[in-house]
């Protein structure tokens, strides 16, 4: 038995399993078959305890409204329940779930991706309504602003570098080439945002109380033979529907150039459960015009060796060809707007 083997067995005692066998996922997650012939997932959540306890709470809400499309524990059942362990000084939190057996939807497929935003409606119609106490780190209704402004602060810090020849060739010659666009981008996302109702859609949130998953791509949702299953809550927050809805087209796009049929699909799935409104629509487009990938891209480069740099480098090239077409695929999100959906 090696040493990831043996971590898995002790973090299955604290779950009162007994491991038959197990595997690595990816980091912090665990398939684990116990000894009593049941399959589970036991994974690490890389947050504090408050947030990790808010997580877990409007998931058991969640679930005793009778939305069971989720995959969390159950409190009621022995093994399952959430641990907090101390390793190397500091506190690490596991939940332990049932594994979800099924395949992931295929992006280019059309029926999975309206398969999929018809169950996101149906978590964020479940969601709504839910009293939670306070969780600073899980509330973002009113943050996009700033958030866009943080983001477009730091690529234009780029783009100067690039001017005063103060980065690498491969990423100096990407901004002296794309810089002024990707800053335009950037700019005219953020005044789309500044004009549309943001606040008062954030405000009216706040009194109905509105939850978005905040990863919702085809990765975080599984299609089993009960029907999809959405997966991997990490990142839920008190936010508007709307930037799950931006994920959803987004992380399905990257598979597919900025397809307007695939982002049409997802859509019309969407609204046969429940309407957008023209106001989202707005906010949506500020989204998927933002360089938002660019910025993602760009906050791990100094982080990397110098070949990791290069594979960046390679990235950004690649995230900048695929937004050669977002002009063209907002223009067709404009005309499906007008036209009612």
């Amino acid at each position: 038995m090696n040493a990831q083997q043996k971590m898995v067995v002790r973090l299955a005692r604290h779950f009162q399993l007994k491991v038959a066998a197990s595997e690595q996922v990816k980091a912090g997650v665990y398939r684990v078959t116990a000894q009593n012939g049941k399959t589970y997932c036991i994974k690490r959540l890389k947050y504090e305890a408050d947030e990790v306890i808010w997580i877990d709470r409007l998931l058991r809400k969640l679930k005793r409204k009778g939305y069971s499309n989720i995959c969390w524990r159950d409190p009621d059942e022995a093994h399952h329940k959430l641990i907090h362990m101390k390793s190397a000084g500091a506190k690490e939190h596991y939940v332990i779930t049932p594994w979800i057996d099924g395949q992931m939807p295929d992006p280019r497929d059309h029926e999975d991706m309206r398969t999929c935003a018809r169950e996101l409606a149906a978590f964020h119609q479940a969601a709504r309504g839910i009293s939670l106490a306070a969780c600073a780190a899980r509330e973002w209704l009113g943050k996009w602003p700033e958030q866009f402004l943080l983001y477009r602060q730091m690529i234009t810090k780029y783009v100067k570098k690039a001017e005063r020849g103060r980065l690498s060739e491969g990423l100096a010659d990407f901004f002296q080439e794309h810089g002024k666009n990707i800053v335009h981008d950037a700019d005219v996302a953020i005044e789309m945002l500044a004009k549309s109702r943001y606040a008062d859609l954030c405000q009216q949130a706040k009194e109905v109380k509105t939850y978005c998953h905040a990863d919702c791509g085809p990765k975080n949702m599984v299609i089993s033979k009960t029907g999809p299953i959405l997966i991997d809550f990490e990142t839920i927050r008190m936010d508007l529907r709307i930037y799950d809805i931006y994920r959803l087209i987004r992380l399905a796009n990257k598979s597919n150039d900025w397809d307007f049929s695939i982002a049409q699909t997802i859509l019309e799935g969407y609204e046969s459960v429940e309407r957008i409104a023209k106001e989202e629509y707005a906010l949506l487009a500020a989204w998927l015009l933002f360089p938002h990938k660019t910025y993602r891209i760009l906050r791990k480069y100094n982080t990397r060796t110098d070949e990791g740099k290069r594979e960046l480098e390679q990235s950004l090239q690649q995230e900048q060809r695929a937004r050669a077409n977002v002009t063209g695929f907002l223009q067709k999100l404009h005309a499906y707007m007008k036209r009612g959906g």
